[in-house]
């Protein structure tokens, strides 16, 4: 729901600015925005929600909070690097007149470097109190694949 939110929002600005072309990319974009901010904010949030017994998606998905399992960190990781590679070539993709560079600057750039500071801040407090756990966690991949795709 939190990717189908951000890509409507994202296809709105399409209709505010008059630009029927773009509905379509700027959903898909806000689609991956959206899925992107849902899974780190789970990463960031997990060992927080394992202690307090709170819903986290991924805890939900992969088991429960004592045993999780080898393959969080690939699968994680692999829907994290594909969505920015969606925002890559999805925003090449826009029929703008200007501000192109701006525009792939925040969404290319920006945007995953936030994402992996963020990321390494929460991986370094998780390390803090759980180490055992730090190593379960799918933050250092995922960290290493966005680095990777920055254009």
């Amino acid at each position: 729901p939190t990717a189908m939110l951000v890509g409507e929002i994202f296809r709105f600005t399409a209709v505010m600015t008059g630009t029927k072309e773009n509905e379509n990319v700027l959903f898909d974009i806000g689609f991956h925005v959206g899925r992107m901010i849902y899974l780190v904010d789970c990463c960031i949030d997990i060992a927080d929600d394992m202690k307090k017994g709170k819903f986290n998606a991924l805890i939900a998905a992969y088991g429960d909070a004592e045993e999780l399992p080898p393959n969080l960190k690939d699968n994680v990781t692999r829907m994290i690097t594909a969505s920015m590679k969606e925002i890559n070539t999805l925003t090449g993709n826009l029929s703008l007149k200007r501000h192109r560079d701006l525009i792939k600057n925040i969404l290319c750039t920006g945007f995953p470097i936030n994402i992996s500071r963020r990321i390494d801040r929460s991986l370094k407090a998780i390390k803090k109190k759980n180490s055992s756990l730090a190593k379960k966690l799918p933050h250092a991949a995922i960290i290493s694949g966005l680095i990777l795709l920055y254009p």
